[in-house]
């Protein structure tokens, strides 16, 4: 679905089970880590529609019931036997470090409008973040990092988070051959190593759509901003009113259903999330946050939200100087 959303392409929907999804992967021979752009184009097309699945119905997004619903249905797509925790979920198991720094998935794909949308996003996301070297940005998920060593040859200071390690290897092996330097992180969001505790910039690019906990997260990203900082985010299944794509998100939030994310969740496990924009926006205003949203002429991918802390209210008092 993405793949085709960012590149402009507008598909036909096929509604379908998991039992047919199933099958057309078996028909089609479709095997994790080895997804060629025409299969990429044909999940994308497919949307799960099973009312064998369990349901999303709580009312309030925010409660626990409705998080619990959200994982039994993850759980019903992925086929995972275990409670999800992104420290086992969120890994890459078919990552090679090496392979990786030598030819990233951008470029793995020997496509050139797919190396175009991708390098279109990270020009519109780096307008948008307004950075300039010196600059303090820890980027979360970073994955192999391209993003990221972009910053750093710039001259800002970056730090790479990701849950997998492999991915941190990839990054420290193109940074060694650049001479960049980029400080690893293995963690979770909100979390940084010594020397990040408060930065300019905190990004996520295709990333933040793997937080479960994301209201929890948000307070814990604002104690991590300086005053004037901002949380970018980009590249993100973000759906606003009458887009093509909202039944693929059939509720505020929860797992994705387009065939793509459904493949991701039951080949590795991952939690392949989608948000309506006002319920993230209105999320985001709630823990104090302006939002300017950028539109990528481009490509989708490269539609850029800037996070931003709203200003502090003065307070008067009878007897102050500064009172007007």
């Amino acid at each position: 679905m993405w793949a085709l959303l960012y590149s402009g392409t507008v598909a036909t929907m096929q509604f379908g089970t998991l039992d047919q999804f199933d099958e057309l992967v078996a028909k089609g021979g479709m095997k994790p880590g080895e997804l060629t752009p025409v299969q990429i184009a044909e999940l994308s097309e497919f949307i799960v529609r099973d009312p064998s699945l369990p349901q999303i119905t709580a009312q309030d997004p925010r409660s626990d019931h409705y998080r619990n619903q959200v994982l039994a249905l993850h759980a019903a797509i992925s086929g995972w036997r275990e409670p999800y925790a992104a420290a086992s979920n969120e890994l890459c198991p078919y990552l090679e470090p090496a392979a990786a720094a030598a030819q990233p998935h951008i470029y793995k794909q020997g496509d050139g409008p797919y190396l175009a949308d991708f390098l279109a996003s990270f020009a519109a996301i780096l307008r948008a973040m307004g950075v300039k070297a010196g600059h303090s940005v820890i980027e979360y998920g970073a994955g192999e990092g391209q993003l990221a060593i972009m910053l750093a040859r710039m001259g800002c200071r970056v730090a790479a988070v990701d849950i997998e390690p492999k991915y941190l290897e990839a990054i420290a092996l193109q940074c060694g051959a650049l001479g960049v330097e980029i400080t690893p992180h293995a963690g979770l969001f909100g979390s940084a190593p010594s020397g990040f505790e408060r930065v300019d910039r905190i990004v996520f690019f295709e990333s933040f759509h793997h937080a479960v906990d994301h209201e929890a997260l948000i307070p814990r990203l604002r104690d991590r901003l300086d005053e004037d900082g901002a949380i970018v985010m980009a590249g993100e299944p973000i759906l606003e009113d009458g887009n093509y794509w909202l039944p693929v998100i059939p509720y505020l939030w929860g797992p994705r259903l387009d065939g793509l994310s459904v493949f991701a969740m039951r080949s590795y496990g991952w939690c392949e999330l989608g948000f309506r924009e006002q319920y993230l926006l209105e999320l985001f205003d709630r823990h104090g946050f302006t939002t300017t949203k950028t539109e990528c002429p481009m490509t989708a991918r490269g539609n850029t939200y800037v996070f931003r802390k709203k200003p502090a209210k003065k307070r008067w008092f009878w007897g102050s100087r500064d009172r007007a």
